[in-house]
């Protein structure tokens, strides 16, 4: 039996969407993303080395349209990612779908950067009496 440590990563809101990044073949990375009602939410991209047996690096891309329900990655582009979220319009808690492109990967100046900019595509139309639901 292999005895290896756990990873461990921490966030500083709670998350509760993870998805891989599958357009990604030659690193293995992970997108998160957090929920926070008071805070402004992120998206964690998180790279991890089989060599090192732990988190080589990470970059925090800033997610101001809410919190963050669920996440899912383009199958053919490394920098086109989809979020579900919600955020309070009127005191009413309304869902919301974008697509994300991620900016091109510099590894110097985005190795473990924090609120790196994320830019909008576009909003994914829904009437507003739909909920927004999500196909694994």
């Amino acid at each position: 039996m292999d005895d290896k440590a756990p990873i461990i990563y921490g966030l500083e809101f709670p998350g509760r969407a993870l998805a891989a990044r599958v357009a990604e073949t030659e690193r293995i990375q992970f997108f998160c993303g957090t929920q926070s009602l008071k805070h402004d939410n992120q998206v964690h991209l998180i790279e991890y080395d089989e060599e090192l047996a732990g988190i080589d690096s990470k970059t925090v891309y800033q997610h101001l349209c809410g919190e963050i329900w669920h996440l899912s990655c383009s199958p053919t582009d490394v920098n086109i990612l989809a979020t579900c979220y919600s955020h309070v319009v009127d005191n009413q808690v309304v869902m919301g779908a974008s697509l994300w492109k991620l900016p091109p990967e510099d590894i110097e100046s985005q190795l473990n950067a924090s609120n790196v900019a994320m830019e909008k595509i576009c909003d994914l139309p829904h009437e507003k009496e739909q909920t927004i639901k999500w196909l694994a």
